[in-house]
């Protein structure tokens, strides 16, 4: 699993692996704790070259005193074997990696990061996966991430999950979550601090229709309102 490391202003970017990632941004690079952290981490079959991760550089590039850091956790949540059991797999690493990105926020936290500055953001199973970064990392430093946002948080394998499982008000001071599909690949529950539902009950946005026959195409709707959301968080930015 690899961290890709921004800092526009100086027009640098740097990666890591997850093991050393810590280490190699606080001793090679000078940190400046006076900035806010974006930390992005992508959904299922995601990947550093891949849409998502674009609009989330296009997004943060213009913003001043920020640093941005995208996950590549590619190499546990690809798509082959077939999406169910692709899928499935991936879901089955969620915990694991949640837990190595609590811990390298938890290091930059020692290395005197404050928790206020840092702002985290997931989207589909990313969401799920910041859940278990939030409790790993109070668990480390007896403090809180500043904010979770989860992006339409994946549904499958985890609507009828633990609370436990689950992204959810109190793993960060605040939580927030947006849904665009609800009860296809996102998650039908509120869990958050403040949970915001987009277009038709969070359903289906615009645009992404289920397609002419019963059955056809509604596989295709549901990704298509489920990418959207990243969309639609991303302008929201551009606004703030």
């Amino acid at each position: 699993m690899q961290l890709f490391f921004y800092d526009f202003q100086n027009q640098l970017n740097l990666s890591f692996p997850i093991d050393s990632a810590a280490e190699g941004l606080t001793t090679a690079y000078n940190l400046d704790v006076t900035k806010r952290l974006i930390f992005f981490v992508p959904g299922y079959k995601s990947h550093i070259n891949k849409g998502h991760e674009e609009i989330i550089r296009q997004t943060f590039k213009d913003v001043p005193n920020i640093y941005l850091i995208i996950v590549d956790h590619s190499v546990y949540t690809t798509g082959n074997g077939g999406r169910v059991k692709s899928y499935e797999r991936s879901v089955s690493f969620a915990y694991y990696i949640g837990k190595a990105l609590g811990k390298f926020l938890a290091d930059l936290r020692k290395n005197k990061f404050p928790s206020k500055n840092i702002h985290c953001v997931g989207h589909s199973l990313g969401s799920q996966i910041l859940g278990y970064a939030g409790v790993t990392y109070y668990n480390m430093t007896s403090e809180k991430i500043s904010r979770i946002t989860g992006i339409d948080p994946a549904g499958p394998c985890f609507s009828n999950a633990l609370i436990d499982e689950q992204i959810r008000s109190g793993v960060a001071e605040y939580v927030e979550v947006y849904h665009c599909n609800a009860g296809g690949l996102g998650t039908t529950a509120v869990l958050a601090d403040t949970d915001f539902f987009f277009n038709r009950k969070g359903k289906t946005q615009p645009h992404c229709s289920g397609g002419i026959l019963p059955g056809y195409g509604e596989y295709d709707s549901a990704k298509c309102s489920h990418k959207a959301c990243v969309r639609y968080w991303a302008e929201t930015r551009s606004q703030a």
